[in-house]
């Protein structure tokens, strides 16, 4: 063990100055340090495990499952590693998994569990322990169900359950770059029946921006407590904002389009950009900022192998970050640093923060010209309990001209089946989407008729709050669909029957012009090649999904006039 620990630090030292001097020297390319740093975590942590795995088994046998099969093993690298992303000193991030229950078939049998606990023990040692030769990776294993309560290695089974019942908004974040790193046979498994479920969602999942917001204000008070404004990572305009950028986006859509669904963040991008998450020139902002500031992180970890993501404050190591960096001097690198946190800055701030959160209701009564009082009392209507006078007279002074039939309408809904169905999320989301359709439906020449159809769609799309939080994020599509609602009861039922049809609102293109004939041949070809081929349910859902969103959008424009009868027949 003693010869394994000092030949696998001396091979991490020797492979380090090669990736360290290929970086410095402008013969490689950011991605592939990236790459290079990551296989030699994976390279190291096979060894390791494939030492620690005989050694185990040679006095305890062989695991297997309950049926008599041999049981597998799989180490989940999580973070930068599981997304070929590594640094020159980060952690590593692990989570143990083993196929099934069951015990080994050694004289000294033990059960699975026990036996795959011992097993990441001893490679968690064989890795991070300090010798003479300095240690191969730090490693944590938190990330792991439960955390440092839970067991070091779950079963699949187990796996399964704990992020179904416990799973958290961020760990669907942590998990989309999860990557096995060791030969196993149940790996496609993992990625197919437990992580995607898990990770990506078959609907427009727009509910991950308010948990992003909610995880930013953390990190940002976290940020100022600690005064980390010199963070490469952490600090404003830092790596951490992309991340968050692409993740949420990765979220939003990669339940529909497959392409979304990589583990790596430079080539997650471009498939942005292919589905319309994220304009080109955004796209390209942000993938310069991510090397530079990459470059500047690997950098300034290479000065002392320190897992640090700080600027230096000493002069001297500021001039050697200068120069590594291919900078006259100090002034011009920070010149550099502080124009790429700006634009990372303006993108978070613009696709993060540009949908509406819990203020957006009262922001858009108040852009409305209704009066502040008015305003107040209008979004009371539906936030509190009050006689019916009081909510007809609250009605009537935010102009609506038959408060009555809202009245009414607020009651149906109210009363209905919906919210006891609700959880808490839900119900906030829709609390905050009311007052919001009441603003939109004040303007409508038949008001009640707008939330008439706005109420069915609630009802029909109740079951999946995060519809509510689409409309929530992209005010001017619920000002779209409320404008419909009020103008058609064909596409007020069209859009409750088909709930995926509110993707096609967040086109601005959509009330201009209808599709031509070779838009709507693209459109097809596009959604069909997110499905498998072999995949003959999801390529008819695919046909059905197309041929619903045409009928929607050439309805659009024949209900707006701006297309002729007998054009809108050829369509």
């Amino acid at each position: 063990e003693e010869e394994l620990q000092r030949r696998l630090r001396l091979f991490r030292h020797r492979e380090l100055v090669r990736i360290i001097w290929r970086d410095l020297s402008g013969a490689a390319e950011v991605t592939e340090t990236l790459r290079d740093l990551s296989n030699l975590a994976d390279a190291c942590i096979n060894v390791a495990l494939a030492w620690a795995q005989a050694t185990l088994q040679a006095r305890y046998g062989t695991p297997q499952t309950e049926e008599g099969a041999p049981c597998g093993f799989g180490v989940l690298a999580m973070g930068k590693l599981g997304g070929h992303e590594l640094n020159f000193s980060s952690d590593i991030d692990l989570v143990f998994v083993h196929s099934d229950a069951g015990e080994t078939t050694g004289p000294r049998s033990i059960s699975n569990e026990e036996f795959f606990r011992f097993l990441a023990q001893r490679l968690i040692d064989l890795l991070s322990r300090n010798t003479a030769e300095g240690f191969v990776y730090r490693v944590d294993a938190r990330l792991r169900p439960f955390g440092s309560a839970g067991p070091l290695s779950v079963s699949l089974a187990a796996l399964e359950a704990y992020l179904l019942q416990h799973g958290r908004d961020w760990e669907r974040y942590a998990y989309i770059k999860a990557r096995v790193v060791n030969p196993w046979d149940d790996a496609d498994g993992l990625y197919r029946d437990v992580l995607r479920p898990f990770i990506y969602r078959r609907y427009l999942d727009y509910g991950v921006f308010s948990s992003l917001r909610e995880m930013k204000a953390m990190i940002a008070a976290e940020v100022e407590k600690k005064e980390y404004r010199a963070n490469l990572k952490l600090g404003p305009g830092g790596i951490r904002e992309i991340e968050f950028i692409v993740q949420a986006l990765q979220l939003v859509r990669g339940g529909t389009v497959l392409g979304l669904r990589q583990q790596q963040l430079l080539r997650a991008l471009p498939q942005l950009v292919q589905a319309g998450c994220l304009p080109a020139a955004d796209a390209a902002d942000l993938e310069t900022a991510y090397c530079f500031l990459r470059h500047a992180e690997n950098r300034v970890q290479a000065l002392h192998d320190r897992q640090t993501h700080d600027i230096p404050a000493d002069p001297l190591d500021q001039q050697r970050l200068a120069l590594a960096m291919d900078m006259a001097g100090w002034d011009q690198f920070l010149v550099a640093l502080n124009v790429q946190r700006e634009r990372v800055a303006h993108h978070f701030r613009e696709i993060v923060f540009r949908g509406a959160n819990g203020a957006a209701a009262s922001a858009a009564i108040a852009d409305d010209g209704v009066p502040v009082q008015a305003a107040s009392a209008l979004d009371k209507v539906w936030s509190e309990e009050a006689s019916p006078d009081l909510q007809l007279q609250r009605l009537g002074d935010a102009g609506f001209t038959d408060p009555a039939g809202i009245a009414e309408q607020l009651r149906r809904l109210r009363e209905g089946s919906l919210l006891p169905r609700l959880d808490a999320p839900g119900r906030q989301r829709l609390d905050t989407l009311i007052p919001a359709i009441l603003v939109h439906a004040r303007k409508q020449p038949r008001p009640v008729r707008a939330l008439d159809g706005m109420v069915l769609i609630i009802e029909a799309i109740g079951r999946r709050s995060a519809y509510f939080a689409l409309l929530n994020e992209n005010p001017s599509a619920l000002e779209k669909l409320v404008s419909l609602c009020g103008s058609s009861e064909f596409l007020s039922r069209l859009v409750a029957t088909h709930p995926l049809l509110l993707d096609e609102l967040l086109d601005p293109l959509v009330f201009e012009a209808a599709p031509s004939r070779a838009e709507l041949a693209a459109d097809l070809e596009l959604r069909l090649k997110r499905v498998a081929e072999d995949d003959g349910e999801g390529r008819l859902d695919a046909l059905r999904n197309f041929q619903q969103a045409a009928i929607f959008r050439v309805a659009i424009v024949d209900l707006a006039g701006t297309l002729p009868l007998m054009r809108v027949s050829d369509r």
